[in-house]
């Protein structure tokens, strides 16, 4: 769980806070492909984002707030980006430096797995996963 303090001089109603990973990101609006596809229309997608008002009302006279966030280990370092013209017409107005983890390759979640016997379990915890695709067919 984090907290983000954020100010911005020309605050509006409609600012909010995405948080993308990873950190290098493209903040360029992608024309609507699919119809069913909601905005915003980023080229890259937040992995989070909040209303810069959603923890704190008084931004959108002040200028100034916080967020509370809870990220989970991507493996990537992650940057937060303050967007002002709300979800369908985004522009960006500042980009935070890059955040790293801690330990980007601790194992994060316990996973659970039914043994060879009815009776036995395996438990295991993942770390980082590669996958390697060459000349692979998918039906």
């Amino acid at each position: 769980m984090g907290d983000i303090g954020v100010w911005f001089p020309k605050p509006s109603a409609d600012d909010w806070i995405g948080v993308f990973s990873p950190a290098n990101f493209n903040a360029s609006t992608c024309p609507e492909v699919n119809p069913r596809v909601y905005p915003p229309l980023l080229c890259s997608a937040p992995i989070k984002y909040q209303f810069a008002n959603y923890s704190s009302p008084e931004y959108k006279d002040t200028g100034k707030g916080y967020l509370k966030l809870q990220l989970i280990n991507q493996r990537l370092d992650f940057s937060f980006a303050l967007f002002s013209g709300g979800l369908s017409n985004p522009k960006l107005v500042a980009v935070s430096n890059q955040v790293p983890f801690a330990n980007p390759n601790a194992p994060v979640y316990p996973r659970l797995a039914q043994g060879k016997q009815w009776n036995e379990v395996t438990a295991f915890t993942l770390r980082s996963l590669q996958f390697q695709v060459d000349n692979t067919v998918l039906n």
